[in-house]
């Protein structure tokens, strides 16, 4: 190792500089998870009925239910708007 490595890896700064870098990357990968599973409306249907979903979130406006499932997988399913009576 060359005398000048050999210093940049003795030093405190080298090591902080490392940690920081570590705890960016470790905080930033938490926000940039997978997208949420696309499930089609009967494949969302029949998950409720095998009681495989955890969570569910009906937004009309967006004509979408969200949730989570029990393996913990996030999903979304399109279902059909239809006009109130």
């Amino acid at each position: 190792m060359s005398p000048r490595l050999s210093r940049a890896v003795r030093s405190w700064r080298t090591w902080v500089v490392v940690a920081v870098a570590v705890v960016l990357l470790v905080a930033l990968s938490g926000q940039f998870g997978t997208a949420p599973t696309q499930l089609r409306l009967d494949r969302f249907e029949q998950a409720v009925r095998d009681g495989r979903v955890r969570t569910a979130e009906v937004r009309s406006k967006a004509a979408v239910v969200t949730g989570r499932l029990t393996n913990g997988d996030e999903y979304v399913a399109a279902f059909e708007r239809t006009s109130a009576v």
